[in-house]
Parts: structure tokens; C-alpha cells; sequence
């Protein structure tokens, strides 16, 4: 080993090389170590994450997509509640994740910052004749540019958080209107005993109405069906008779005052909803079912779940009522589906339900059975139906024929079928 004949160089009394090398290995060593260490962590933290991911994601377009039945079965609080749960499980394992990152992150920039000591050391050590205005200089610009990393990464974070809240507001806004019912001046209903449909227009687009003038008295009992060739505003009433949306002329009346004199709170509780599909969670088949009833125990449950015929098929899965249905209920058949979701209407007992082509989707016979269910435990209540099959509206108290948004008959369908008009859209296959 040469011996350094420079008087610079102190104690030291190596050469150049041998000096700049001397911490070399220990430094690696212990970068290598502490890297492995915290990069086995980070990698199944990461995991972890991307998992719990993808659950709130799952949760998040639940709620999104099963919006409107939400609304409908005032279950907007428990569905929050679902999606905060893996939010929260979510964020605990996406700090974990980034917890350990920082950390690998800054045991790199220590052992950089280090390195750089170092070298400074070295070269102060090597440099006979070293000017300090300069040397300072230099220090200050390597410091700067080692920290750049870390100011670039607070900018572009602060950007995220804006991002994110900017997102957030959105979502908050989808959901605004369930505070409405906090507005002193609304009503609180107590039970629906007719609804007047008064002079109601509609448009989606300036120029062209889907529904013009219409005028229909519905009192408690009353079992109503809509039909007309797809197209001629059936659904779009049926929405707007139960506060869905708001007509762009005319007004809905319950017991005499106007619909959005109520608050929607103690009018959902009031209203049932069959739709064409209606969204099954990928939860247990007793959250499913109560979802109509919050509050109500497992006698209840059951109760509407026999009403719905659906209480043998469910006894016959391994978990019963535990077991976990896929998303969109996709273990189930279609009968059943819809059988699960007219469950949650007996364990509410609105007092009008609203049904928008809910047997469309299935085979004769299971229709055949399920309307007879309906007509049978709702015989007192109030039925507005929009339906495109002879079968389901034979037994209705009055039909609504609808061509290109107006009335053109109306009366039993016995009377309508003496309608030449009427009888040749029934020939045709409604």
C-alpha cells in the first residue's frame, strides 16, 4: 500500500483512491440490506392494497349503479356505511403501503446524502489549495438539486389532494338531494291516499315532448297499468308519479298537495319500486332482502320472504339466508332475482307500488306466478304498472293506452278490447 506524501491528508495516510474506497463496501452493504428488508414489506403491503382496491371499487359502483333503488328504499345511509367500511379498510392498507415506501424512500436519500459527505470529505482532504466561496457554492447547488426529488414530490401531491377533493365534491352532490328532507317547510306524509296526475308535460330535448297533457285520478286501491309501444312515455310518467323527476309542465298532487311539498324522505317510505332489473349487492341474501326494512328482525324477513315464494329456495342453499350472492345477484336465476327484490317490498309495506315492466324479463309461467303473488298481497294497496304483456294487465282496475305521449283510451280491458284501435295493438303484441 502506497502511503500519501500529501500533508493534506492528515491521519489518513492513504492514497486517493484507497480513500475515496474506503467506505465503498460498508455503504452498499448496508443500502443492499435495509433496501431488501424494506422492499419484502413494500411488496406485500402494495398487494394488499391493490386487493382492497379493487373491494372499494367493487363497493363504490354498487352504489352507484343500485343509485336509484337506494333511493327508493331510503337506504342511502346503510349503503354509505357499506362503502365507508372498505374505504376504510382500503385507506388502512394504502398508509401501510405508503408508510413503508416513505421510509424506503428516505433511507435512500440518507444513504445518498452520506455518499455525498463523504465525497466532499475526500476531496476537502485531497485539495491543497481548496477556495471556501467556492467550495460553499458547490455544496449549496448539490444539496438543491438532491432535494429537488422532494419538492417536486409536495407539488405534485398537493395537485392529488386537489384532485381528490375536487372528486369528492362530485360524489357528495350525487347524494345532496337526500337532505333535502331537512327543509322545515316540507311536509312529512303519512299515508297516500290518491295521487292526481294535472296537466303533465314532458321533455328531455327543447323540441320534442315525450308525454303531453296528461291527466290521470288515482285513488288508495286503485290497481292502474300503462302500456303502448316502446317509446310512448310510460316509463317516464311512471318516474314522474313517483318523484323520480320533476315534469317539465303540469303537477303531481298526493292527498291534494303538490309532490315536492313533501319531504322525499317520509315519500320513499311510502313508495315501492319494481323495475325491470333490479340491482341485487353482492352481499348476503339477508342484507339483500332487508335493505327494504332496515329495522326489521329476521321473523319479518322471513315472513316477506314467503310471501315472495322465495323462502324454500333460499333454505335450500348451504348458508341460507347467509349466503353471499354474487354481484348483480349472478348465482341466482331471474325468477329468483326478482323474487328477492319483491321480498324487500312485502318487508317494507309501502303504500303504492310502482312497477316498471318487472315480469319482462321472465318465462310465462314464472310471471304468471309472481303477478298472482302481487295481486294477492296488494289487493288493498295502490298499483301504477307499466307493462308490454296481455297476461299482467288483464286484472287491472283501469288501463292507460299511450300513443306518442298522450292518452288515446282508457277503461278495463274488456272495454278497451271493443276499441278497434285498442284490440289491434293487442293482435300485434302490444
Amino acid at each position: 500500500m502506497d502511503i500519501c506524501e500529501n500533508p493534506c491528508c492528515g491521519i489518513w495516510g492513504y492514497n486517493e483512491s484507497e480513500k475515496i474506497n474506503f467506505f465503498s463496501p460498508y455503504l452498499t452493504e448496508e443500502f443492499a440490506m435495509l433496501w431488501n428488508l424494506l422492499e419484502k414489506k413494500r411488496i406485500v403491503l402494495v398487494k394488499s392494497a391493490q386487493n382492497t382496491r379493487i373491494n372499494m371499487n367493487e363497493g363504490i359502483c354498487n352504489c352507484i349503479e343500485a343509485f336509484v333503488e337506494t333511493k327508493m328504499y331510503q337506504s342511502i345511509n346503510w349503503q354509505l356505511d357499506c362503502v365507508k367500511k372498505v374505504i376504510k379498510t382500503y385507506n388502512r392498507a394504502l398508509v401501510n403501503s405508503e408508510m413503508n415506501n416513505s421510509l424506503l424512500k428516505a433511507a435512500q436519500e440518507f444513504l445518498i446524502h452520506i455518499n455525498i459527505a463523504v465525497v466532499f470529505m475526500i476531496l476537502i482532504l485531497m485539495t491543497n489549495n481548496w477556495d471556501i466561496q467556492t467550495a460553499f457554492i458547490l455544496s449549496f447547488m448539490l444539496y438543491l438539486f438532491t432535494n429537488m426529488r422532494a419538492f417536486t414530490q409536495i407539488i405534485s401531491t398537493t395537485l392529488d389532494i386537489k384532485a381528490t377533493i375536487y372528486q369528492g365534491k362530485k360524489i357528495y352532490s350525487f347524494f345532496a338531494d337526500y337532505n333535502l328532507e331537512k327543509i322545515s317547510e316540507c311536509k312529512s306524509l303519512k299515508k297516500i291516499k290518491k295521487i292526481q296526475i294535472v296537466n303533465v308535460a314532458h321533455r328531455y330535448t327543447p323540441d320534442h315532448n315525450v308525454l303531453n297533457n296528461i291527466n290521470i285520478h288515482i285513488d288508495s286501491g286503485n290497481h292502474i297499468a300503462f302500456v303502448g309501444r316502446s317509446g310512448c312515455g310510460k316509463s317516464t310518467l311512471l318516474k314522474i308519479a313517483s318523484g323520480i323527476i320533476t315534469p317539465s309542465e303540469g303537477e303531481v298532487l298526493i292527498n291534494g298537495v303538490k309532490i315536492m311539498n313533501y319531504s322525499k324522505k317520509s315519500l320513499r317510505e311510502k313508495i315501492g319500486f319494481l323495475f325491470q332489473e333490479n340491482y341485487i349487492f353482492a352481499m348476503s341474501i339477508r342484507e339483500n332482502i332487508k335493505m327494504g326494512n332496515l329495522e326489521a328482525d329476521d321473523n319479518q324477513m322471513i315472513e316477506a320472504a314467503k310471501k315472495a315464494s322465495i323462502h324454500n329456495d333460499i333454505m335450500k342453499l348451504p348458508n341460507g339466508y347467509d349466503t353471499v350472492l354474487y354481484e348483480k345477484g349472478n348465482n341466482l336465476s331471474g325468477g329468483q332475482k326478482q323474487r328477492i327484490a319483491l321480498a324487500r317490498i312485502f318487508i317494507k309495506n309501502p303504500d303504492i307500488l310502482f312497477m316498471d315492466e318487472f315480469t319482462s324479463a321472465l318465462d310465462y309461467e314464472t310471471e304468471s306466478q309472481i303477478v298472482k303473488i302481487i295481486d294477492t298481497q296488494f289487493a288493498d294497496k295502490m298499483i301504477l304498472m307499466v307493462a308490454h304483456r296481455l297476461e299482467t294487465v288483464k286484472n287491472m282496475d283501469k288501463i292507460y293506452y299511450f300513443k306518442n305521449g298522450k292518452i288515446v283510451s282508457e277503461g278495463t280491458y274488456n272495454q278497451l278490447m271493443r276499441q278497434k284501435a285498442f284490440s289491434a295493438f293487442v293482435k300485434n303484441g302490444m
